[in-house]
């Protein structure tokens, strides 16, 4: 019988006597030659866990864990401080996972991740589903033109926020003569409510409005004549919906737009 026979059947039959209470509290000084002894005292007192058939204990420290690996019982080494216990699922093993660097972020996506540190003044958004770094407030603006006599229908700005923005503000102007007239307006949107101002001014009429619907009105002359757009807005595009009233003359309308992210 080799070395390891001889442990287990030292195992199964320490259980047997455990149970049957062969055992006493004297036992725990008995000698070797003590009648009720099963083995020398000594062997048994000198087991020690990887002695079990089973069981692969390497670098023994304090701290480590027992686990059961694919065919053993083995021990997983110390991590690091700071860092937890993290299951690898069915069929696989545990580990210790967590933060490497100060000020990063962990977030679970499909399992779990870490987002390294951003720079300095940025700020966590929330950007397609998942955290990340970004300015504290992105801003974005540029101009785009509309001829003044254009039928109804969409036109589409690009703003290049990569989110839906915040804030919008167009600010517009025709000027409707050459000579005397000047159409304007100016309206902010905060992806619910919009305000608008707009102005006419020439020799015969000057007039002010404002809106609570419309993004933009230009007047050529009354409301008769004049090119009027709503505003929606989304993660790529501000998107104008304009209606053409009247007759407006083809004079060009300018526009100033800027988003808020």
């Amino acid at each position: 019988m080799d070395r390891e026979e001889i442990k287990k059947l030292i195992i199964e039959t320490i259980k047997e006597y455990n149970k049957s209470g062969v055992f006493t509290d004297r036992k725990t000084v008995d000698t070797p030659t003590d009648a009720y002894s099963i083995v020398n005292k000594k062997f048994v007192d000198d087991l020690i866990l990887d002695d079990l058939l089973d069981v692969v204990i390497t670098s023994v420290a304090q701290g480590q864990i027992l686990y059961r690996g694919t065919t053993n019982w083995v021990n997983l080494v110390v991590g690091s401080s700071g860092k937890a216990l993290t299951s690898g699922g069915v069929a696989a093993n545990p580990s210790w996972e967590g933060m490497t660097t100060n000020g990063d972020v962990e977030y679970f996506s499909s399992g779990r991740a870490r987002l390294p540190i951003g720079s300095a003044g940025e700020v966590l958004k929330v950007v397609s589903g998942l955290p990340d770094w970004t300015d504290a407030i992105t801003f974005k603006n540029g101009t785009a033109t509309r001829n003044g006599d254009t039928a109804s229908g969409d036109q589409t700005i690009a703003h290049g926020l990569g989110i839906t923005p915040k804030y919008v503000r167009i600010t517009t102007w025709k000027t409707v003569d050459s000579n005397t007239e000047v159409s304007h307006s100016t309206g902010v949107y905060n992806g619910t409510t919009v305000s608008m101002i707009r102005s006419f001014h020439g020799p015969s009429l000057q007039q002010s409005g404002l809106s609570s619907t419309l993004m933009i009105m230009i007047l050529d002359d009354t409301t008769s004549n004049c090119q009027e757009a709503t505003i929606s807005i989304d993660a790529t595009n501000i998107t104008l919906t304009w209606t053409k009233v009247g007759v407006p003359n083809a004079n060009e309308i300018v526009m100033l737009w800027e988003a808020w992210g």
